[in-house]
């Protein structure tokens, strides 16, 4: 944890969202708008299935709740997804629009924005960040992230000046909106438009459940059996774990914690019912 001066406190507290560099590093700091933590949550449960996450750390200054996180570009050129893809929630038109980078001249000159310089990407690079992105997708599925658009995950590339740029991971950053009703923003297809028409309510939950059905109807054995890893390490009772142990080494109450709980259960619970009516339990 940094230490911050009362100068950089200030500032803090004067803008919203900011970033201050310290020891030539660049730090990024946001509310933590309901106090309940859930960025440090998903963390933990995102590293237990291998995906890359934005590390964040509480910090609390005059009774204001903030999370603080490295720059992702103190280590890596980082390419938000809105810069390489076509916007669009869908895991289809992601592979799409990655296959069809060559053809976008304007989409390569907007990556070097960003200090990256290709001319596309692999066959064996875009593999890889499909079979990560669908893991994010299985990964939403499971904690109810409403809010994974396509500024909320990119690619990150080693911080060289080679050219072209070497490709190097898929990561995930502002989980806050996890552990809800309002339905998962990251579809296997176009199956679930009017998501965004219900309210908060248990119809949510089924909709989650039909992208899910949807998904293993439709995939290859390999990401059915990467689904089956997931559903066994991602426990309610890991979840139970992972909520204590932050009260516990921040000492903090998450006020709202069996309500978070209670919903993932039964999330949980009836992702076990359609695993087991359709033999994959």
């Amino acid at each position: 944890m940094i230490n911050l001066t009362e100068e950089e406190k200030k500032y803090i507290l004067k803008n919203r969202i900011s970033r201050i560099e310290k020891d030539g590093l660049v730090y990024f700091i946001k509310p933590n708008e309901n106090g309940e933590f859930i960025e440090l949550v998903c963390k933990i449960l995102a590293d237990k299935v291998g995906i890359n996450c934005v590390n964040y750390e509480p910090i609390e200054i005059n009774d204001y709740l903030y999370y603080i996180s490295e720059d992702i570009n103190n280590n890596s050129n980082y390419v938000p997804a809105s810069v390489v893809c076509f916007d669009s929630d869908s895991l289809y038109d992601t592979w799409i629009s990655l296959e069809d980078l060559p053809k976008e001249e304007k989409r390569l000159e907007k990556l070097q924005n960003y200090h990256v310089f290709i001319d596309g990407l692999s066959p064996q690079e875009i593999q890889t960040i499909m079979n990560k992105l669908t893991r994010i997708f299985i990964f939403d599925l499971f904690i109810l992230n409403c809010d994974r658009h396509d500024d909320n995950w990119g690619l990150t590339f080693k911080k060289r000046k080679e050219i072209p740029s070497v490709f190097e991971d898929v990561i995930i950053l502002d989980n806050e909106t996890s552990f809800n009703v309002y339905g998962t923003a990251l579809k296997n297809s176009f199956l679930d438009e009017k998501i965004d028409h219900f309210g908060f309510n248990h119809s949510i939950l089924e909709l989650n459940l039909q992208n899910l059905d949807n998904f293993l109807k439709t995939s290859s054995p390999e990401f059915v059996d990467m689904f089956k890893e997931m559903f066994e390490i991602l426990t309610p009772g890991l979840v139970i774990e992972t909520f204590n142990q932050i009260e516990k080494q921040y000492g903090v109450v998450i006020k709202e914690k069996h309500k978070y709980i209670d919903l993932y259960l039964e999330n949980y619970n009836m992702m076990n019912d359609l695993v087991s009516s359709r033999g994959l339990a």
